[in-house]
């Protein structure tokens, strides 16, 4: 029961009794306002935000026999137990301290660090923990060592129903999840970390409300007062956009990456013949250089398949064997990159699509995951002087393109599909963008789709 009225503009034919009122954990204020929020701001209903965040694997304590029964046999849980103080660099130390600073300003902060990010995350989790307060750890997709208070889409029912039980009951939980956790019944929230918050698994497509996880999770913090560290090596527009505003603190662990790859521009080796096939002679000379010395080359394409350029390269180098490989770019995890003496990207263009705007800051992430974890990297595109290719930080020049074109994070974006096809609005961001939202919904038909913020 959300709200009681003594009036109905229904058809009373259509309205029947209660039955009975089971009973069940209430549903707190802050549980309403987040989903009055996800209702209002992803322009779906109240209806679709609570099937979302009550599933029906999840009955109340004591609304059925089955519900019953199935509580008794519960999956126990085990408490959380306060960590032991992690041990920090001098360089960590100083970043937990600018952390702390940002939360007591009541700001959330940006972390931008690679691995030294978990040294970090233990050490606020423990204070946060050790003041009786809650802990999430928001992560795209959760890990074989993340601790036992797990919520993810693999979690059985049994589980979920507990592990919701532990957090009404016995505050200072530590829970691990991916972007459902945020509809976790949260009592005593004190602390979220929003791990690789660029990550587009953060976002629902699905089906309504399609909401993402990262900025829902920050109107989570600020409903409980809750300190909230987004942690990410390259950043998403939004978040970066909210440092340079003031909105969000940047806190940086990264040095200046020493990696600078070679950029081959093929238009110019065209003209020059200095093409043979697929491959300039630059990298064929480089390839040869590798693996006359016995090294072993990685080649990269933008798209799925890659069986035709690595066809075309061991036609070149008939002996090279299993020191020659191909991949898709987002398969190349740095493990692999780490194992080849030289990378080569080639196509690099296609990763900046003129259909998606986002596809410039996609293709920064995925060119600062290959200088920090390549031995040696050469990039052949058309377009060689772009700002992704040509600048160390090309992010405020993205920025500034955005703005100049009226482009997220600048407006929203809305995308509506329907029988007719799919479009995009870009409503201004000022104080009247709720009405002009409701609006825009409200003058569609009733099969159309509606995706705010879409990624």
């Amino acid at each position: 029961v959300y709200r009681i009225s003594s009036e109905t503009d229904l058809d009373g034919s259509r309205l029947s009794e209660v039955l009975c009122v089971e009973g069940g954990p209430a549903v707190t204020a802050e549980e309403l306002k987040l989903w009055e929020f996800l209702s209002e701001y992803y322009l779906c209903t109240l209806g679709e935000v609570f099937r979302m965040a009550v599933p029906k694997s999840t009955p109340a304590p004591g609304a059925t026999p089955a519900a019953l029964s199935s509580d008794r046999r519960r999956k126990t849980l085990p408490l959380t137990e306060i960590p032991r103080r992690p041990s920090l660099s001098d360089r960590e130390k100083a970043a937990v301290t600018l952390i702390l600073d940002s939360f007591q300003a009541g700001k959330p902060a940006l972390l931008r660090a690679g691995e030294e990010r978990n040294g970090i995350y233990r050490e606020l989790a423990r204070r946060t923990l050790e003041s009786g307060r809650d802990v999430l750890v928001l992560r795209p997709e959760l890990k074989e060592s993340d601790g036992p208070l797990r919520y993810e889409s693999g979690t059985t029912p049994a589980s979920r129903r507990e592990l919701r039980r532990l957090l009404r009951e016995h505050p200072g939980q530590l829970i691990f999840g991916t972007r459902s956790s945020v509809f976790l019944p949260w009592r005593t929230l004190g602390l979220i970390i929003i791990d690789d918050e660029h990550s587009r698994e953060y976002k629902q497509e699905s089906a309504a409300p399609r909401y993402n996880a990262r900025d829902t999770a920050v109107f989570l913090g600020s409903l409980f007062r809750a300190d909230v560290l987004l942690c990410s090596s390259v950043p998403s527009m939004e978040s970066y956009y909210n440092c340079k505003v003031g909105r969000y603190s940047e806190v940086s662990l990264q040095s200046r990456c020493s990696l600078v790859p070679e950029i081959i521009d093929t238009a110019a080796m065209k003209r020059r013949r200095g093409m043979k096939g697929s491959f300039s002679l630059a990298l064929l000379k480089r390839m040869e250089d590798e693996l006359g010395n016995g090294g072993s080359v990685l080649l990269l394409q933008p798209w799925k398949d890659t069986s035709d350029i690595e066809i075309e390269a061991r036609a070149i180098f008939p002996k090279a064997g299993a020191r020659l490989n191909s991949l898709p770019l987002w398969k190349a995890n740095p493990v692999t990159l780490s194992k080849y003496g030289l990378t080569a990207l080639l196509n690099a263009d296609f990763m900046l699509s003129r259909q998606d705007f986002r596809a410039d800051e996609k293709a920064c992430r995925e060119l600062a995951g290959l200088k920090s974890h390549c031995n040696a990297l050469l990039i052949q595109t058309s377009l060689a002087d772009h700002p992704v290719f040509t600048l160390e930080s090309p992010m405020d020049t993205i920025l500034s393109e955005r703005k100049a074109f009226g482009l997220p994070p600048f407006t929203r974006e809305i995308r509506i599909s329907d029988k007719t096809g799919s479009r995009s609005e870009f409503l201004p961001k000022d104080s009247d963008l709720p009405r002009r939202k409701a609006a825009l919904a409200e003058s569609l038909g009733p099969d159309a789709t509606i995706d705010v913020d879409p990624v």
